[in-house]
């Protein structure tokens, strides 16, 4: 689903009043002296010069501020198929993963089993998304970036949501809509599939509401860094409590004191038979992944007569494509 959001904030009015000189009427002077004009003429100096300064002051905190505004902006950014660096399937998953992980590929696709996964837009009106498919006990099937804050220290992700969907015919229960993975290095390697690495989960299931919070064909959106649901797999992560933790108490556990991201995404475990789900709009920070379907192709266009070959019409035509008008005659008289 596309989703934009466009920078607000402007410079209040009272700075661009400091700009402006302001002008006020004193009451009449006593004749100067020569002297009286040289310290006066000093003093005029002077205070130009800090009248100028301060002038100069607001300015740059106006731009300042300003600026900070620009770069804080969210921006969107298009997810089709074609931005699917590497695609693998278990069994033999573990050398393809671990090239995800080493070459540090932007977003990997691992579909376990009879898992899948397939960018739709089912009303074909640029409002695709990312669905996914579980129709067996095991499979399992996630989407991960391995790009977005790579290397930085898990306290580096502030903020994180997206949206999910029970995508009817599913026969999954709601509580299994698509969840967050936030693959990390416990020791801050980052470059093996060892025991030093752990995956983050958070699950709708789990947070406030339970189950219960989870509707059928509606779209919802979870802001898992706000609240709890957290739990930890692949790796200890100790003061973490399973599926009840939050964002801050992930924060706080000293097995992670060291950790650093490998990559985040989105996943749907096994144990969820018949599940259907969509997800989109994954946020991370100030960045929000659109997942779209890949642009159709072009409808396809044959001539039927000689006569809509002409006057350079030939070259609208893609079934088949012709070298020139003759060509294109040629095709329609052997049609018939």
């Amino acid at each position: 689903m596309r989703e934009q959001s466009t920078p607000t904030g402007s410079a209040p009015r009272s700075w661009l009043g400091a700009l402006r000189p302001v002008r006020t009427r004193s009451a009449p002077q006593p004749a100067l002296t020569c002297a009286d004009a040289v310290q006066d003429h000093d003093r005029g100096d002077l205070a130009h010069v800090r009248r100028t300064r301060t002038t100069l002051a607001l300015a740059a905190t106006a731009v300042a501020v300003l600026g900070s505004v620009a770069q804080a902006a969210d921006t969107t950014t298009v997810v089709t198929g074609a931005d699917i660096s590497h695609t693998y399937t278990a069994p033999s998953a573990t050398a393809d993963k671990q090239a995800c992980i080493t070459q540090t590929e932007t977003w990997c696709l691992w579909q376990r089993d009879g898992g899948s996964a397939q960018f739709v837009d089912p009303a074909g009106n640029h409002q695709g998304y990312l669905q996914m498919n579980t129709p067996g006990s095991n499979d399992k099937v996630n989407l991960i970036n391995f790009n977005v804050l790579r290397g930085k220290p898990v306290s580096a992700l502030t903020s994180l949501s997206y949206k999910t969907l029970l995508d009817m015919p599913s026969t999954a229960t709601p509580a299994a809509v698509p969840a967050i993975n936030v693959v990390v290095d416990m020791n801050g390697g980052g470059e093996t599939l060892g025991t030093e690495r752990g995956v983050l989960v958070w699950e709708p299931v789990y947070a406030a509401g339970g189950a219960a919070g989870v509707v059928e064909d509606v779209w919802q959106s979870w802001t898992p860094t706000t609240g709890s649901g957290w739990w930890a797999a692949e790796a200890s992560a100790g003061s973490i409590t399973n599926y009840s933790s939050t964002w801050a108490d992930v924060l706080a556990s000293p097995a992670l004191a060291d950790a650093t991201i490998v990559g985040v995404g989105v996943n749907t475990g096994g144990g969820n038979t018949g599940l259907v789900a969509g997800a989109d709009a994954l946020k991370v920070n100030d960045v929000t992944y659109d997942f779209e379907r890949d642009m159709p192709l072009p409808p396809k266009l044959t001539p039927t007569t000689a006569e809509q070959c002409k006057k350079g019409a030939w070259t609208a035509f893609n079934a088949p494509v012709f070298k020139n008008q003759g060509d294109c005659v040629s095709f329609t008289v052997a049609k018939g």
